[in-house]
């Protein structure tokens, strides 16, 4: 009778292994197609701003009076269309699982660049004003990364002002880190909403309009390099995002001593 018994258990038990390796194989299977869900949803997120921004170009050199306008114009959608052929380059280097670019920059000189690009994904009614702190830090990091991400706010704060407002982007030193405010005068978010802005595939915009992923894949890229990303909004106010990039001498130099122990 014990014989039997133990022979039953252990039936069971075989049965329950099978049946947990299958729900393994299949949360695998299922993480992995969100991954690849997530990732076609950032690339035509990215594209889409990339587009968007091209886009007013072609508008703005349409309506050109002279020689002068209808240059500067090409010039931003030839800026458009090296913007796009970086990102499609950094999409071959995940393909092959590289690591990203990062290299040092003065993050004021980046954001100044990076001003004709968001006026024109911008409606016209909203104003783009830049202020920059005095002693920016300068800063390591994926440059083309870094532009995306303050596209990607931009974008969201122009969806949030169909009417016309100001968005502001103000770059200020915090001790040895650097601070960049992305500011806009939009509908903001009550705070049930500001609660899950930061998760993935969470939006409230109509179908086919947002992917919901522009928020969070600030959050990743920033908390990778050892910063960290804070939101403040308030119904009818508008909505502020602040990333804080980690210290990247203070980090180089603990990691010297590190390996030097």
């Amino acid at each position: 009778a014990r014989g039997d018994a133990l022979d039953v258990a252990n039936r069971r038990l075989t049965e329950e292994m099978a049946e947990r390796e299958r729900t393994f194989a299949q949360l695998v299977q299922a993480q992995k197609m969100e991954a690849v869900g997530r990732l076609a949803s950032g690339v035509a997120h990215d594209f889409g701003n990339v587009l968007a921004v091209a886009g007013g170009y072609v508008r703005s050199g349409l309506r050109a009076g002279d020689a002068a306008h209808m240059r500067e114009s090409l010039v931003g959608v030839d800026s458009a269309v090296n913007r796009a052929n970086l990102l499609t380059r950094r999409l071959l280097s995940l393909a092959r699982a590289e690591d990203g670019v990062e290299e040092w920059f003065d993050p004021g000189e980046a954001l100044k660049a990076l001003v004709p690009m968001i006026r024109q994904l911008m409606g016209p009614d909203v104003k783009v004003d830049v202020v920059l702190g005095a002693d920016l830090p300068a800063l390591f990091f994926d440059r083309m990364q870094f532009d995306l991400m303050v596209l990607n706010v931009a974008a969201n704060a122009d969806h949030a002002m169909p009417g016309g407002g100001r968005f502001l982007l103000r770059a200020r030193r915090d001790g040895d880190r650097l601070v960049l405010d992305l500011a806009d005068t939009g509908a903001g978010m009550a705070g049930d909403v500001l609660a899950h802005a930061f998760e993935p595939f969470f939006t409230t915009k109509p179908r086919g309009q947002g992917s919901g992923l522009g928020l969070s894949v600030v959050r990743d890229l920033v908390q990778r390099a050892g910063g960290s990303v804070n939101a403040e909004s308030q119904a009818g106010v508008g909505t502020t995002i602040s990333l804080c990039f980690a210290d990247a001498l203070a980090e180089l130099a603990e990691a010297e001593v590190e390996s030097g122990r």
